[in-house]
């Protein structure tokens, strides 16, 4: 049979202020840290023999535990919530345990630490009966698998989170696309609330007051760029608030992105270039000014944190894959392939991991079609010879 490994040992307890140096171990510290890993290995398989065994039994319980609980007639939703309430209260005890636990297995068994340290670590002990006189023992069929379920619950959690993580039907291309559509959609629709608040509690500290000191070239912009380039500015220019003057400002940045990509500039370039980057110094120094004259520091900070979050949750699903996916002009396999690389891969790959498994399965040898078909082809050949 295999070691309990959180039992309790019946050693006869130790001082706990002994001078271990004054009393000759058993086994020097240094023997047992390099058998520590063959221990626990040997007993982990014991474990795993044991659970082997116990699997016939479990198979007779499951025979009449499942159907009992999946049958309406005999349906006790008090009784079995009592005993999934049981269930949990034994996890709280297992984990009240743990620390006891551990410490007594790496004294005892694996010779780690003294044993009047673990000795000296609280532990609740075993409260079964007491749970059971409170929500009492299962009685009818079903309630010991719902029971099961309450006690397993912290194993069953990331299992289930594995399972949808993995459930085929969300690889398809189709819910693959669903999925970075709806993300899209929330994080522009929770930025966009963001900038609408701090926008609101500006204006009711004043702040729009200081944007009619904003310089803008307008004439130079509107001759070197089309006007729908530059919309926001032209917005900002009729009615200068901290909204208009964001999208001004957006405007104003592509353009000034766009130019400092180009080799050269020609002369007008140059001009625009200049009008576009003076208009972004010029909102900056007047978007959030008090009364005072000086920025406030603090509406500054939140501003430039919604647009650093921006950054990273909106741009990136603003790019040409996802655009000509909503436009109808590609298709949903189109539109994931290209997300699984490149920039939308490293900036937002974690939040779609999907993506990245499909991606990666069709780039393995082995589990492709034509991968299995090769292996077992392989396989058909080497069994031929054999024979």
């Amino acid at each position: 049979m295999g070691r309990d490994l959180l039992a309790e040992y019946n050693d006869t307890p130790r001082n706990i202020g002994i001078d271990l140096l004054a009393e000759e171990p058993q086994e020097s510290l240094s023997s047992a840290a390099a058998m520590a890993l063959p221990r626990i290995g040997e007993d982990v398989f014991n474990k795993g023999y044991e659970f082997l065994q116990q699997i016939p039994e479990y198979y007779q319980s499951a025979k009449t535990e499942v159907p009992a609980m999946l049958n309406p007639f005999i349906f006790d939703p008090i009784g079995r919530g009592k005993q999934l309430l049981a269930g949990i209260a034994e996890v709280g005890q297992g984990l009240a345990n743990l620390p006891r636990g551990v410490a007594e297995y790496a004294s005892n068994r694996l010779n780690l630490i003294p044993k009047e340290w673990s000795e000296n670590i609280w532990t609740p002990g075993d409260n079964t009966q007491a749970i059971n006189n409170i929500f009492g023992e299962p009685s009818r069929p079903g309630e010991k698998f719902v029971r099961g379920v309450g006690r397993n619950i912290l194993a069953e959690i990331p299992a289930l989170k594995a399972a949808s993580l993995v459930n085929p039907l969300k690889f398809t291309n189709k819910n693959l696309a669903k999925d970075v559509i709806n993300a899209r959609n929330k994080n522009i629709k929770n930025y966009t609330n963001y900038y609408q608040k701090l926008f609101k509690d500006a204006e009711n500290k004043g702040f729009n007051d200081a944007l009619y000191n904003v310089e803008i070239d307008i004439p130079t912009l509107n001759k070197f760029s089309p006007a729908k380039s530059i919309q926001g500015v032209l917005d900002f220019n009729k009615n200068p608030t901290l909204q208009n003057a964001h999208a001004a400002k957006s405007d104003l940045l592509r353009i000034q992105r766009d130019l400092n990509k180009l080799p050269t500039l020609r002369s007008a370039e140059r001009q625009q270039l200049k009008a576009a980057t003076d208009a972004i110094d010029s909102i900056k120094q007047n978007m959030f000014k008090n009364a005072e004259g000086k920025i406030d520091a603090d509406m500054l900070k939140k501003y430039e944190n919604i647009q650093s979050g921006y950054a990273n949750d909106v741009v990136p699903y603003k790019n040409k894959a996802i655009n000509e996916y909503l436009r109808g002009e590609s298709s949903a396999e189109e539109m994931v392939n290209s997300l699984s690389k490149r920039a939308f891969a490293a900036k937002r790959g974690k939040h779609h991991p999907r993506i990245g498994i499909k991606s990666k399965i069709k780039r393995h040898p082995y589990l492709t079609a034509g991968g299995v078909g090769t292996a077992l082809g392989a396989a058909g050949v080497n069994y031929l010879r054999e024979k």
